[in-house]
């Protein structure tokens, strides 16, 4: 992915632009990226495992930090993490195992 800056016509321009490429706006920087390919095969059982505890967790997060006493507890304790929800993701995923 190639990162846009200081470009003021690209600046916060989101979607494809051509067949190959498109472009994201991630943590209010703007990137140029190639377009994801379709997956041509199933899913595997471990995948399909791995993509349910993916949306259990991620649920679990979800109702966590709609409680704003919660959220705040996360948002001091995030750390590396941009957002309080990458953190109580992350802890919750490593709590799992994988």
């Amino acid at each position: 992915m190639a990162r846009v800056k200081d470009n003021v016509i690209t600046m916060g321009l989101s979607g494809r632009v051509s067949k190959t490429h498109q472009f994201r706006v991630m943590y209010g920087e703007t990137w140029l990226a190639e377009m994801p390919s379709e997956r041509t095969t199933p899913f595997t059982p471990e995948e399909t495992a791995r993509h349910e505890k993916f949306r259990q967790i991620a649920q679990q997060v979800r109702t966590e930090l709609s409680d704003p006493v919660e959220k705040a507890k996360w948002e001091a304790q995030k750390g590396k993490y941009k957002t309080a929800y990458g953190a109580a993701f992350a802890f919750y995923y490593k709590q799992a195992g994988e």
